[in-house]
């Protein structure tokens, strides 16, 4: 993410409010905004023209928005995209589990 404005701006970057979804076809299958443990907003300074990056981990279970019991997704395609309100217009990464 990287802040265009002139002036520095706040922005929440947590899992909740940046948000990545990862489906197969029409099956929702992971997001980073189920179930949150800890905090859930982390809020951001950023400067302009300074990126922010960020990595997460995805341990191939499936979530669900009740927190219920996850089971592993299977091998096959998936795509991963991003949601949020400063999340603008991204491409989805479409990737393979074997």
């Amino acid at each position: 993410m990287v802040n265009t404005a002139n002036q520095t701006c706040t922005v929440d970057v947590g899992p909740e409010a940046m948000e990545i979804r990862i489906h197969s076809g029409d099956d929702r299958v992971f997001s980073t905004g189920d179930c949150v443990e800890g905090e859930a907003a982390d809020e951001r300074q950023l400067r302009r023209g300074v990126p922010y990056e960020t990595t997460f981990g995805w341990d191939r279970q499936r979530s669900f928005t009740d927190c219920r019991d996850a089971t592993s997704a299977r091998p096959g395609w998936y795509r991963a995209n991003l949601r949020g309100d400063y999340a603008g217009d991204t491409d989805e990464v479409v990737f393979q589990l074997r």
